[in-house]
């Protein structure tokens, strides 16, 4: 066994075309990737500036916090990431002190995060003034009342020399201040001619 080598086992220098083929194929791998690096950038640019809205959404839809107690609402739009804040009060004929009763934009408008959304609550129920209707025939003497928002809940008749069915006196009397819908009792005269009421 020859344990030494030869001059044709030495390694041998590359040879020019070898040489000439390995910077040729590394700077064809750096033009490739220098291709798509510059592609990926340009659709980059392209796609921020030709959209119509911004890349990364923070647009919703404002939810419904109508006839909500206002701190129930409050949280409600604190979570959707709006920022509530109270408007001034008003009276409201069917909903409570500190319900809200207005909302402004309104629910469903899509708005960006952060934008404020305000509220207007209830101060307390409305009230309605009685109308005068002392004199007026009964029948229309309902007609008014009921106009005003309010109810006839019962007809008392008294003798009286006043024309049959003509009001007398309401209870609360004119100018009381009732909630929506509350009852007033008509007092009519009473003859023959009074005319029957439910």
């Amino acid at each position: 066994m020859n344990w030494r080598r030869g001059r044709d086992d030495a390694p041998r220098p590359p040879d020019a075309a070898t040489r000439e083929a390995a910077p040729r194929g590394r700077k064809l791998l750096r033009d490739v990737s220098l291709l798509a690096v510059l592609f990926i950038v340009a659709f980059g640019v392209a796609y921020v500036a030709l959209m119509p809205g911004p890349v990364i959404s923070s647009s919703h839809a404002v939810p419904r916090v109508l006839e909500m107690p206002v701190e129930a609402a409050e949280r409600e739009l604190t979570t959707a990431g709006f920022r509530p804040r109270r408007g001034e009060g008003r009276l409201h004929p069917l909903l409570p002190d500190g319900t809200v009763i207005w909302q402004d934009p309104p629910a469903g408008t899509v708005l960006s995060s952060g934008t404020v959304v305000t509220l207007t609550v209830s101060d307390g129920l409305a009230l309605y003034p009685v109308p005068d209707v002392l004199q007026f025939p009964a029948p229309l003497a309902r007609r008014v009342v009921e106009a005003a928002g309010l109810r006839i809940e019962r007809v008392d008749s008294v003798p009286s020399t006043a024309p049959g069915g003509t009001v007398l006196e309401t209870r609360p009397g004119a100018g009381s201040a009732r909630p929506l819908g509350s009852g007033v009792v008509l007092v009519v005269s009473a003859t023959s001619r009074v005319e029957r009421m439910p």
